[in-house]
């Protein structure tokens, strides 16, 4: 498939005269625009079938997959495919699995296995990957990124506390106990088995994001030295999902469970992030694109043409990226043209 070329189509409209895809919010954001992709990258024309994670740079597009092969494909900014590595397996420069990816430097991204507990270096630029991990010891985090040189931050939902700052070697150096609220009845342990979601760090390393599993809120964060502290909860509905009682009493949908923010990204000035707000059995993507400041307050609402998976903006080109609808099959990038912030 060919790239499509698509107008751009920003235009105002009333809050309340949005469609029925686009319910769950409510009158909390002023102003509401329509805002449809410039362009549309079909990424199975290079073999890429279950995109997973998108990395925008100022010269460089990352694209991993969740495959078996645990793909990186990376391309220049004109969608020009650069070089693609597959690297499954146990030993130096492989995975089982990457759960998450994250800026160590201008040139560099780091690349998380849950399930080896290490983060590995790749150079974006010439597609070398050294020998020597960034992060050891750290398994079965939900996700991490790099904050600083020697310092992660990880979301650890089979312990106490819910995030984590680390060094190099997995050692903890400050942690904070904050879960959402969690419904009526619902152990600890069971919730925080459920708080799973998105997060993101703002470029200056000293905030971070964070939504969750069926929950209508998001969460702001601010980061000091390595200390940690929550600062804001600002959304729509709390958490609200059932129980399944078995060996271990796991999280599960109900009749009342709702998707909230889907997944989060920074730029410059603002946070993005997606929102559904339908059930968790509509199993509908989510159209709805929501813009706040770094201190939580809401800014604009944008309802998408098309579903959004996975999001990451590009302050220099005032562009958002979004990988498409996962489930529905979707293996494509959207290209968003923003208004300058």
């Amino acid at each position: 498939m060919k790239n499509k070329i698509l107008i751009i189509i920003l235009s105002t409209i009333c809050a309340c005269s949005c469609q029925n895809r686009h319910k769950g919010s409510d009158m909390q954001f002023a102003v509401t625009e329509n805002l449809t992709a410039a362009e549309e990258i079909d990424l199975e024309q290079w073999g890429i079938l279950l995109p997973s994670h998108l990395v925008v740079t100022a010269d460089r597009i990352v694209v991993v997959e969740c495959d078996n092969d645990n793909h990186v494909s990376v391309f220049d900014k004109e969608f020009r495919l650069l070089f693609r590595k597959g690297m499954t397996g146990q030993g130096p420069q492989e995975f089982i699995q990457i759960f998450s990816v994250g800026m160590l430097n201008d040139d560099e991204i780091g690349l998380y296995d849950a399930n080896l507990g290490v983060m590995r270096r790749m150079n974006i630029k010439d597609s070398t990957m050294l020998m020597t991990d960034c992060l050891r010891n750290a398994r079965f985090r939900h996700q991490v990124l790099p904050v600083a040189e020697g310092r992660f931050l990880a979301v650890n939902t089979h312990a106490d506390h819910a995030f984590e700052m680390m060094d190099t070697e997995g050692c903890i150096l400050d942690s904070l106990a904050y879960w959402p609220p969690k419904p009526e009845g619902v152990s600890d342990f069971t919730h925080r088995l459920a708080c799973t979601g998105p997060m993101a760090l703002s470029p200056d390393k000293e905030r971070f994001v964070k939504a969750t599993w069926a929950d209508g809120a998001i969460e702001f964060f601010r980061i000091e030295g390595d200390r940690l502290s929550h600062q804001k909860r600002t959304g729509f509905f709390d958490m609200d999902y059932g129980v399944e009682h078995a060996e271990v009493d796991l999280p599960q949908s109900n009749e009342r469970t709702r998707k909230g923010y889907t997944n989060v990204t920074y730029s410059r000035n603002a946070v993005w992030a997606t929102f559904s707000g339908n059930s968790i059995d509509e199993k509908s993507p989510s159209y709805e694109l929501h813009q706040y400041t770094w201190d939580g307050e809401p800014v604009k609402r944008f309802l998408l043409d098309k579903p959004s998976g996975k999001i990451c903006y590009d302050d220099a080109a005032h562009a958002l990226y979004c990988l498409g609808n996962l489930s529905a099959g979707e293996s494509v990038v959207r290209i968003y043209r923003m208004q300058e912030e």
